[in-house]
């Protein structure tokens, strides 16, 4: 799974991202590869979790619905 960097540059140096972002980044990363598996319309959140390595739970204090995950 492709993930999206978890830090960035500044002038003064670099700089990780807070953990709820990176979090958020990695959701987004599973779903991406879930979605390219299974389409969004049989995709389910559980789904999501799993491809992820965390739980449901986790991908709905991020995300309300798969449409915001698409949106993302």
């Amino acid at each position: 799974m492709e993930l999206l960097p978890d830090s960035f540059q500044t002038r003064g140096g670099s700089h990780r991202l807070p953990k709820r972002e990176r979090t958020r980044r990695l959701l987004i990363a599973a779903a991406i590869e879930a979605f390219s598996a299974r389409g969004v319309a049989d995709t389910t959140m559980p789904q999501i979790a799993a491809a992820a390595g965390m739980t449901t739970g986790t991908v709905y204090n991020h995300f309300r619905t798969k449409t915001e995950i698409v949106r993302a």
